[in-house]
C-alpha cells in the first residue's frame, strides 16, 4: 500500500481528502469526540463540518497512529510509541471527557498503550501536528504480537495473541497503572 488515507464522500462520490500518513496504513477509524454529536447521525462531511468535530486515526506499519481533521482536512496528532507495526486502535469513552478522549493502541510488539489526546480545540490552535510519544501507560500484555483488541465501555478491555492467550484488563481512570492485566 501506498500510505495513502482518502476520505470520500459518498453522496458526490468525490474524494474529499488525501492524506499521506508516511508508511502503509494497516488500519483507520472514525473516532467520536465526547463533546460533539454522535457521527452516525451526521450523513454527509458537509454536515459534520458545521460541528468541527470529526476524528479520523490511521495505524502503520511504521508503528505510528496519525489523528485527522475530516472536517478540516488536517493533520492534528502523532502517537509515536510502538516499536512495530501497530494494527489496532480503540476509543475508550469511559476515560474520556470534554477535555480530552482516551485511544488504546496495539500490534506486533505485543504491547497496549493509552494515549490521552487533547480534545480537537486545543489542536486547533496549532500551526504543526502535535506529537505525543509517551503514552498515558504501556501494558506489555504478551510475547507475540496483540491479534485482537476489543474495548467494552465498562471499562473493560481484551486481547488476544496468537498463543491462544487472552487477557482481560482492568481499565481506571484514578488508579496507577490505568490498565491492570489479567489472564482470562
Amino acid at each position: 500500500t501506498n500510505g495513502k488515507v482518502w476520505v470520500w464522500s459518498y453522496d458526490s462520490q468525490t474524494r474529499e481528502h488525501n492524506w499521506n500518513h508516511g508508511a502503509s496504513i494497516t488500519t483507520v477509524r472514525f473516532l467520536p469526540t465526547p463533546s460533539g454529536p454522535s457521527q452516525s447521525s451526521k450523513s454527509s462531511i458537509d454536515e459534520l463540518s458545521q460541528t468541527n468535530s470529526a476524528l479520523l486515526a490511521s495505524a502503520s506499519m511504521g508503528g505510528s497512529v496519525n489523528i485527522w481533521s475530516v472536517t478540516k482536512g488536517e493533520h492534528l496528532v502523532t502517537l509515536k510509541g510502538h516499536s512495530d507495526v501497530v494494527w489496532h486502535v480503540r476509543y475508550f469513552s469511559p476515560l474520556s471527557d470534554d477535555d480530552s478522549i482516551f485511544l488504546l493502541t496495539a500490534g506486533r510488539d505485543g504491547v497496549v498503550k493509552t494515549w490521552q489526546v487533547p480534545i480537537i480545540d486545543e489542536l486547533n490552535d496549532r500551526s504543526t501536528p502535535l506529537e505525543l510519544t509517551t503514552p498515558t501507560s504501556t501494558l506489555r500484555a504478551h510475547d507475540d504480537a496483540i491479534l485482537a483488541l476489543a474495548v467494552w465501555d465498562l471499562s473493560e478491555a481484551v486481547d488476544c495473541t496468537r498463543d491462544s492467550k487472552k487477557r482481560n484488563s482492568k481499565v481506571s481512570k484514578n488508579n496507577s497503572p490505568l490498565l491492570e492485566i489479567g489472564r482470562a
